[in-house]
């Protein structure tokens, strides 16, 4: 893989993550599993994209979003997230 997925890419596989993971996740594993699922490489999962925030946690973040606003996801809170 050369570069990163966009949000909406990331989508079908945050929801086999979710699934994988049991059907309720920490954002954190979430990103883990869709890279190690993926095979991102590691040199694109440290691009920073600001502070401390690397590229690819804000295209999960806004894949979430996505996911979310189709009625696929909900928040738990506490950063875990589910199906619906």
């Amino acid at each position: 893989m050369e570069k990163l997925p966009t949000p909406a890419e990331l989508v079908p596989s945050v929801l086999n993550a979710i699934d994988e993971l049991g059907g309720r996740a920490h954002f954190k594993d979430l990103e883990r599993t869709v890279a190690k699922n993926l095979s991102i490489p590691e040199n694109l999962m440290q691009v920073v994209r600001s502070g401390k925030r690397t590229e690819f946690a804000y295209r999960m973040s806004w894949a979430r979003t996505s996911a979310k606003s189709q009625n696929l996801i909900q928040n738990e809170g506490k950063g875990f997230w589910s199906k619906i």
